[in-house]
């Protein structure tokens, strides 16, 4: 069974092997590249990528409990109906702190679980923010081809310390991430650099994943640093 929670650097689940299916799944439904990012107090969000488009949702519960919720994928909440994706974008919100939850993939109306146990998530405990958080809006390289999805994700190390991952959908060329998600991979504090850090960017498109490495000192924005080298043509 998976444990995710406390973790030090983006990694990816296992594509799902031995599967618990009311009915058998396209191949091109099944989740690969299974991620659980932005994991605060109070949510997480989880992110897949199929071959061939497909509905997602996240059918969720506190460990122990029988009542499940549903969570759907943040586009479809926008447009208050089921669409189908290739890169996927669930967030699970209005959660306890430090309560550990299960849940299960539903990918075009299958159920995809860890083997044969639930993913397992685990919320953080209550920070005060030093400021109020606001949103940061970035433009972006061209990662891919028009009408592709894409979603950016960011893990970041200053000395033994390491950030939890957060991530972001791409929209019109655009990134916006929460600066106050960025916390330390055990979630008790923010995450600071103290001197120079590498920080890590990992790029999911509907065709690919790749990451490349950067670093940033005290003295630049964690998050407007990002892709300096990109748009400073």
């Amino acid at each position: 069974m998976l444990f995710v929670g406390l973790f030090t650097v983006l990694f990816f689940i296992k594509t799902p092997q031995n599967l618990n299916l009311k009915k058998k799944a396209a191949a091109s439904m099944v989740p690969s590249n299974i991620s659980i990012v932005n994991i605060t107090d109070r949510s997480f969000t989880v992110i897949w990528t199929t071959d061939e488009p497909a509905t997602g949702i996240i059918m969720y519960t506190k460990k122990g409990n029988s009542d499940s919720s549903i969570a759907y994928d943040v586009r479809d909440q926008e447009t208050e109906s089921l669409q189908k994706h290739t890169v996927h974008y669930v967030q699970v919100s209005g959660l306890n702190p430090q309560t550990v939850y299960v849940f299960t993939i539903d990918s075009n109306g299958s159920p995809f679980s860890d083997g044969s146990q639930p993913f397992i998530a685990a919320t953080g405990i209550r920070i005060d923010k030093p400021n109020p958080s606001h949103p940061i809006t970035l433009p972006i390289p061209d990662f891919s081809k028009e009408g592709d999805e894409v979603i950016i994700v960011l893990t970041a190390r200053s000395g033994n310390t390491y950030s939890n991952a957060v991530a972001a959908l791409v929209r019109d060329k655009y990134v916006m991430f929460d600066g106050g998600n960025f916390r330390q991979n055990d979630l008790t504090n923010m995450f600071q650099v103290k001197n120079e850090a590498d920080l890590t960017i990992t790029v999911i498109t509907t065709q690919d994943v790749w990451s490349y490495t950067t670093v940033i000192s005290p003295e630049t924005n964690v998050l407007a640093s990002l892709f300096l080298h990109s748009i400073s043509e």
